[in-house]
């Protein structure tokens, strides 16, 4: 049977799963070094309420924020790109 737990637990899932995650750091490192971005700004006391802003070059551009809490999953980290 398989349960929500197991359905998230990627390691379990995926036996190449480091595959992933090191493609994640490394295109987290390569976007922060080509974009201009703003790390860990914080909005509230707790030390996980923090966010990255990677403001837009384009005047009166929309947002996105990405908040992983919205759907149930915690995240150390928001997003906003400006």
């Amino acid at each position: 049977m398989t349960t929500p737990s197991d359905q998230l637990n990627l390691r379990s899932r995926h036996p190449n799963y480091q595959t992933f995650l090191d493609f994640n750091e490394s295109e987290s490192e390569r976007v922060k070094k080509q974009y201009c971005c703003f790390l860990d700004q914080k909005y509230g006391d707790d030390p996980l309420q923090a966010m990255d802003i990677f403001p837009s070059n384009k005047n009166n551009s929309p947002f996105w924020y990405l908040s992983m809490e919205a759907i149930g999953v915690p995240w150390t980290k928001k997003v906003m790109v400006l």
